[in-house]
């Protein structure tokens, strides 16, 4: 079996923008995109494979039992005929024959400098295969999509920014699908007023800040904290507690604007509360400030924490404090093994913790389900043998997943957006959409102002024998 994925290190923060999601109650309003220049798309590096043209032709309308006045040819000619739909240059990126996608994809190999080994797949394999797959289904209303991946290193933004530059000025790309981390892609969706697909990192802030659309297959940050808040209130989990509450700065909109309304709401007694400010990479004095928080916390006398950010620095103030408290964690890297175990700090800590969180497919749940292997089939089919499922490292798995959420959610906007594609029409078919499942997913949506998909949280407890945080019940639908 030829090993095209890649033993990485993956940035702490890379799974803390990954769990991000937007608030019910803050719809995510999408700008209207300004007028582009109409330029010519430049020839990719990665062209799709010709396939046949699927572009609508009129078709004649079929007779009534009454054919009178037909000429005795069994058509009625009272039935106008359908107009041609007729393919045009719509946009930047957009011919009458091709969609130009820019994929953004993480540079697995050069995350090996930083030493610590994740598994990972690289978009130079999933992103052809899947595009050659999506035209020779017959692409959107005829058009065949050209791709150009390009990676950065997610560390920083220098990186990530160059990317986003080439594919919008360099290449001039509809649309870019990515991995990118925090506001990265606002270098897309704002700066460069082009629609992003993200396979995660949407939140309401963001959205409003764009110019184009962004969209994300992963429940949005805010929907994701309001709905594990509520999935905890439900559950009585606060009944009794004296709660402290921990956040980082960043995410202050979703503490102030979200949680901690919901929290008052249920009338859970909330007894302290600490938000870490920024200290630009700063460690010693990050340690610092979160181990004083912690202290007030205990001066408080807080029976349980809940901390709303990323979970690095919160367990890392863990470790050293051990407060010997329950602890609620939020944020969804706390499905992720890689995150706990290269980390900085014992992962045993966590037999104190409660996590809720977007639900993330078992490895036992990927296997089953029919459109992750759909996926996996059609990398095969273009690089035979490259994935078997016998021997597959479980970060591969949920990395195919993740990726091939984040591409079919593509190929639902651009099909749906109908022939005369331009971002705005990309935004009418997501609020058109209803219902939309993606591989491994149980339930999804879009819908006005709801420009992510995943609808289901979980509960997750940790597990001492495999040092992860497995999930502990069935997923939990939210109300849409």
């Amino acid at each position: 079996m030829r090993r095209l994925w890649l033993v990485v290190l993956v940035a702490a923060s890379l799974l803390a923008a990954s769990c991000g999601s937007d608030s019910d109650d803050d719809g995510e309003e999408q700008a209207t995109p300004t007028d582009p220049e109409t330029t010519e798309s430049e020839t990719t590096d990665t062209s799709a494979t010709d396939t046949d043209d699927s572009g609508a032709g009129s078709a004649e309308a079929e007779t009534s039992d009454s054919s009178a006045g037909t000429g005795g040819d069994g058509e009625d000619e009272s039935a106008p005929e359908p107009e041609p739909v007729v393919l045009t240059s719509s946009w930047t990126g957009v011919t009458p024959e091709t969609i130009k996608v820019g994929v953004a994809g993480i540079d697995f190999t050069r995350l090996q400098e930083f030493g610590v080994d994740i598994e990972g797949i690289v978009a130079e394999i999933w992103a052809p295969a899947w595009v050659d797959a999506f035209n020779r289904r017959g692409g959107a209303h005829g058009r065949m999509m050209e791709v150009v991946v390009r990676n950065f290193l997610p560390v920083g933004n220098i990186e990530s920014d160059a990317v986003c530059a080439e594919l919008t000025e360099d290449e001039e790309v509809f649309v870019v699908l990515g991995a990118m981390l925090g506001d990265n892609p606002l270098c897309v969706t704002q700066l460069h007023e082009t629609p992003y697909v993200g396979m995660f990192g949407l939140t309401a802030e963001r959205a409003e800040k764009s110019i184009a659309p962004f969209f994300a297959s992963e429940m949005a940050a805010d929907l994701q904290r309001s709905n594990s808040t509520k999935a905890l209130i439900s559950e009585r989990t606060f009944d009794g507690a004296r709660l402290a509450v921990f956040w980082e700065i960043a995410d202050d909109p979703v503490a102030n604007n979200v949680v901690l309304p919901l929290l008052e709401e249920a009338g859970v007694n909330v007894v302290a509360k600490g938000t870490l400010l920024d200290f630009a990479g700063d460690t010693q004095a990050s340690e610092a400030a979160i181990d004083v928080i912690f202290e007030n916390f205990a001066a408080a006398g807080a029976d349980m924490y809940l901390n709303i950010s990323g979970l690095v620095p919160f367990n890392r103030s863990i470790d050293r404090n051990r407060p010997g408290v329950p602890f609620v964690l939020l944020n969804g890297q706390l499905t992720n093994s890689a995150i706990i175990a290269t980390s900085g700090y014992d992962p045993d800590i966590l037999v104190d913790a409660i996590g809720v969180t977007a639900s993330k497919p078992t490895l036992e749940e990927w296997f089953a389900n029919d459109d992750w292997n759909v996926c996996v089939d059609e990398i095969n089919a273009y690089f035979p043998g490259t994935i078997d499922i016998d021997t597959l490292p479980e970060a591969v798995t949920e990395g195919i997943g993740q990726a091939c959420q984040g591409f079919r959610l593509l190929e639902h906007l651009l099909i749906a957006a109908g022939p005369e594609l331009t971002p705005d029409a990309l935004v009418e078919a997501a609020d058109d959409t209803g219902e939309l499942l993606l591989p491994g997913m149980i339930a999804g949506s879009l819908g006005p102002g709801k420009y992510s998909v995943g609808d289901v949280v979980r509960y997750y407890t940790y597990d001492i024998e495999t040092k992860n945080m497995l999930p502990d019940g069935d997923p939990i639908v939210v109300t849409r």
